[in-house]
């Protein structure tokens, strides 16, 4: 997996004259991606698909599809286990629908209930730029860009 540090400088590298928020939101997407292609790989590897793939002559096999739509689960404030302006606190953020808590609460995650992230802040009540994430990660990721675009203009002003 890539670490922090190779992301963060490719955010930087990326975007060199952009301001800081911005990086940081850059970074926290591609880092949330990077966590959500992981665990689909580790997905795939633990139901034996990751080998058991080929593209040989046979082509993909198509599995049948099912006649029957399997209606999407519907959601309601009432339905929530854990209350919204108690889920997001400086250690953990907690999903309100389920009750487990993270530093990050993914879109994977979030779409294992059947919604999206725009419908899940709806749904909480949380205002579209909310950041599904700890302060505390929040802030030690700030703390890294920082630092990263600090070393970044010290090499700068070196050469």
């Amino acid at each position: 997996m890539i670490s922090d540090t190779d992301l963060l400088k490719l955010v930087m590298d990326r975007y060199p004259e952009q301001p800081m928020p911005f990086l940081i939101d850059q970074f926290t997407v591609m880092k949330a991606g990077l966590i959500q292609a992981n665990n689909k790989l580790a997905t795939l590897e633990h139901e034996g698909c990751g080998e058991s793939l080929s593209w040989g002559e046979e082509g993909v096999k198509e599995e049948p599809l099912s006649e029957t739509v399997v209606p999407r689960k519907k959601y309601t404030k009432r339905s929530l286990v854990v209350k919204p302006e108690d889920a997001i606190s400086d250690e953990e953020i907690t999903c309100c629908i389920c009750g487990k808590s993270f530093q990050n609460l993914t879109t994977k995650h979030i779409e294992s209930h059947d919604l999206s992230v725009e419908e899940y802040k709806k749904l909480c009540g949380y205002a579209p730029d909310q950041k599904l994430i700890s302060s505390k990660l929040l802030n030690k990721l700030q703390s890294n860009v920082l630092k990263a675009q600090k070393a970044r203009e010290k090499k700068q002003k070196t050469e």
